[in-house]
């Protein structure tokens, strides 16, 4: 069995993220308070559910989302995507642009039919600067997850066809 030894010196010199009422000597400091229940069961509840579907079929479904995005937005000329353009080795989340809209308005427009994205730079300021998007307000982020359907895919691109 593996053990550990702890280095009080070290330790010491370390400065933890504690609640205000832990203490600063001793091992408590190390207490960040109260562990968050719901969280913890549902995390338990999301691995219990990947287990059950499997992360091959999580894959393969997220694909066919992907390819049914880009096949869709490949015929909408005034929505410009800003990355590969095939599924290969992508996940399902796009960022995307709209001639004649800010990508802020883009997500207000989604966001009244039910259709909830973000517009930014999504904290990823160098490449948003780097592809001349970040002093226009970034881009549209679009992403389908293995619990969405082709459905789901398709009332995005009507919606953003009907923008242009």
């Amino acid at each position: 069995m593996l053990q550990f030894r702890s280095d009080p010196d070290l330790l010491a010199r370390l400065a933890p993220a504690k609640v205000r009422p832990a203490p600063d000597e001793g091992p408590e400091r190390w207490q960040n308070g109260t562990a968050a229940f719901e969280a913890i069961a549902g995390i338990g509840a999301a691995i219990a559910h990947i287990q059950d579907v499997g992360m091959a079929a999580i894959g393969a479904h997220e694909r066919a989302l992907s390819r049914r995005f880009l096949a869709g937005i490949d015929a909408l000329p005034a929505v410009r995507l800003h990355g590969p353009p095939d599924d290969d080795g992508r996940t399902p989340t796009f960022a995307v642009t709209v001639d004649g809209h800010t990508p802020v308005d883009v997500t207000k427009r989604l966001a009244a039919e039910g259709i909830f994205t973000w517009a930014g730079h999504y904290y990823a300021v160098e490449p948003m600067r780097a592809l001349g998007l970040l002093d226009a307000g970034g881009a549209v982020r679009i992403g389908f997850v293995h619990y969405h359907g082709g459905d789901d895919v398709d009332r995005v691109l009507q919606a953003l066809d009907r923008l242009t």
